[in-house]
């Protein structure tokens, strides 16, 4: 196995690997501490077989959808390469079980709705809710448990040929922080461009070991943790996300234990590590050979980067492993991204100008209040090309602007035609995020659709959720902040915030009174934002993306129309 797969799909890679390294191991499942399943690319190859037949057994052809609706294991891999073998597009979907039920049974039918699936593969244990999915989605297809497709004899011949770039692979549904989740298409030869380039940038080899918790419908899960490792030919581990959000020291155990050199997460996850794993935990790891940790998904906070590299020092992780990265599903993944050889940019910037547009490095002797630090997500992935929109210069706040061959065709429409989402001639796409350039290195600063403009200046969603962090009864993250605009006068902006409150709090009215006006004070003193009406929710009822982000255009709207069941909105608390 030379590490580097040829042009094709999932199913061609793997059937190159179980050729040259078949007792080599491919996937491993793992639970509470140790594997539960593990196969090799032998017998992955195999079973992808296997599920080739039962797929065309239950009538799903070429271009058909099949929504794969499973958690992190060896089923979920199976089917979805099981889709490239006949042709189908496999749809990644959240199962919808867990302490999000509802939510994630929301956003699976919405799905079902925008891609019109032929078939449905889930859990055993998942087959009569989804079944009940589909008939409120009032469409028409089967519903099968992931052990009876995987169950049949490979009686039929998968789709050998070498597919064209153009050919459709999988849909990747959006996480929707700013709308309505979409169907990016993602063809054979995006896919392919994204894996080569990662290979080169993070310099993979069949060596290496993959360890993720992240959810596989979500991006950062499925190419990091699934598609990456196909195309070089390198390991897997696969945890779920709500073992590692119960016990966040599993994910590092789980690296320990089975020599994890790559591995993802957002954030949230570095910031939950730091918090939750104490450090008698801390020194009975080794997390020495891990040496390329993403963090992305999110803004990329210095402080969280730090704080992690300094917590788990004592377990021998490498501060230039803590690798900042930035993409979205359009771009298959990522734009931009540090290594262990190229460390992000750090600057201090001055605030009040960072507010209006502009980037002005702060003095050493500039007011510390007045400043903010900021960490670079990286550089653009070879062959990629990263620009502001309407900016000549460096140092320019504006939307961030991609152009490359790992970029997605367009969106999925539901009556199977693809939306084109580059209309320019010169084939940008336009991010809808925010940020500039700084010695050559991008710096992100958050959606543009979930910026504040107050009195000319610009606020952002994550300085924001940043601020309150020293309230420790809002729960972290867990805030949205916008305009109101049916409460806002002429030459005013009312801005009003909504909070989650941690597990526990006292939401007494009082208390809640008093709360409000901890956190109007923390956004003052930190962002000289006043806040004129601050309300809270309970523990778990804002909606969030995938990647847990808050969706600020959902809360916007349900407050609106009255759909958010607010615990307390105190106005007008100094």
């Amino acid at each position: 196995m030379t590490g580097a797969s040829p042009a094709g799909t999932p199913y061609h890679w793997i059937a190159g690997h179980a050729r040259d390294s078949p007792a080599a191991t491919a996937l491993v499942t793992w639970r509470d501490g140790a594997p539960v399943e593990q196969l090799d690319w032998a017998a992955l190859a195999r079973r992808v077989d296997q599920a080739c037949a039962g797929l065309t057994s239950a009538g799903v052809g070429i271009g058909d959808r099949v929504i794969i609706a499973m958690p992190n294991e060896a089923g979920f891999v199976t089917v979805l390469v099981a889709c490239a073998g006949i042709g189908a597009i496999a749809v990644p979907a959240p199962s919808p079980t867990g302490s999000r039920v509802e939510a994630l049974s929301g956003r699976l039918l919405g799905m079902i709705r925008a891609c019109r699936p032929a078939l449905i593969v889930t859990a055993d244990t998942d087959i009569a809710a989804v079944t009940q999915l589909v008939s409120r989605a009032g469409e028409r297809c089967g519903v099968v448990g992931a052990t009876d497709v995987i169950a049949h004899q490979p009686a039929v011949t998968a789709d050998q040929r070498v597919p064209d770039t153009d050919d459709v692979v999988f849909l990747q549904f959006t996480s929707g922080s700013t709308g309505h989740p979409r169907g990016v298409v993602v063809r054979a030869g995006a896919l392919h461009a994204q894996c080569q380039q990662a290979a080169a940038t993070y310099q993979e080899s069949p060596r290496d070991v993959a360890v993720s918790w992240v959810p596989l419908y979500h991006d950062m899960g499925l190419v990091t943790a699934v598609l990456r490792p196909l195309h070089t030919g390198y390991r897997t581990v696969l945890l779920r996300a709500e073992e590692f959000v119960r016990s966040p020291v599993s994910w590092l155990g789980a690296i320990d234990q089975c020599g994890g050199t790559l591995s993802s997460a957002p954030n949230f996850g570095y910031e939950l590590c730091v918090r939750k794993v104490a450090p008698e935990a801390v020194r009975s790891l080794d997390l020495r050979r891990w040496r390329v940790a993403r963090n992305a998904g999110e803004v990329v906070r210095p402080s969280t980067a730090d704080r992690f590299i300094s917590h788990f020092a004592p377990a021998g992780f490498a501060g230039t492993a803590l690798c900042p990265s930035y993409g979205l599903a359009e771009a298959t993944l990522t734009v931009t991204t540090c290594t262990p050889a190229v460390r992000p940019g750090r600057i201090a910037v001055q605030r009040e100008a960072l507010a209006t547009g502009q980037v002005v490095l702060a003095e050493p002797t500039d007011d510390p209040t007045g400043t903010q630090w900021l960490l670079a997500s990286g550089i653009p992935l070879p062959g990629t090309d990263v620009c502001i929109s309407g900016q000549d210069a460096e140092k320019r706040v504006g939307e961030v602007l991609v152009r490359g061959p790992q970029l997605s065709a367009g969106y999925w429409d539901p009556d199977g035609a693809v939306r084109p989402n580059r209309p320019s001639a010169d084939d940008w796409y336009a991010t809808g995020d925010l940020g500039f350039l700084c010695g050559g290195q991008l710096f992100v600063l958050g959606r543009a659709d979930d910026t504040l403009i107050v009195n000319g200046r610009n606020f952002f969603a994550a300085d924001i959720a940043a601020a309150c962090q020293s309230v420790p009864e809002v729960h972290r993250g867990r805030v949205a902040a916008f305009v109101d605009e049916v409460a806002t006068s002429p030459g005013t902006s009312s801005v009003r915030l909504i909070a989650e409150v941690a597990k526990g709090v006292d939401t007494t009215p009082a208390q809640l009174s008093h709360l409000a006006v901890a956190v109007k004070r923390a956004v003052a003193r930190s962002l000289d934002l006043y806040l004129t009406e601050v309300g809270f929710v309970r523990h778990g009822q804002l909606p969030v993306t995938t990647s847990g982000k808050v969706r600020v255009s959902e809360v916007r709207r349900r407050c609106a129309n009255g759909r958010l069941a607010l615990l307390s909105a105190e106005r007008n608390l100094n």
